[in-house]
């Protein structure tokens, strides 16, 4: 994870959030002519009883291996995604 920049909404075609917070700071900086999309990980994936990451900065290191198989899931959820919509669209 980064900072965002002006640049990622050129060379991007998925702004990827972890939580709500983040995903209306990247929602309301993204420009008019945005053409991806912004969204939660967790979006992608469809068993998750919940859309938001919990930050585990100032927890301990076994509250950061507990979101790994959330994480591992949203990314799995995201490439199934982006293989669906690269089979549509042909690219």
């Amino acid at each position: 994870a980064r900072q965002i920049d002006d640049t990622d909404f050129a060379d991007s075609d998925f702004i990827i959030a972890m939580d709500a917070k983040n995903l209306i700071n990247v929602q309301s900086w993204a420009p008019a002519g945005f053409k991806g999309s912004a969204a939660l990980l967790l979006d992608f994936d469809r068993r998750a009883s919940h859309r938001q990451i919990p930050d585990p900065y100032y927890a301990d290191a076994d509250a950061f291996a507990a979101l790994i198989p959330a994480l591992e899931r949203g990314c799995s959820g995201l490439l199934g995604h982006i293989r669906e919509n690269l089979a549509r669209t042909g690219e």
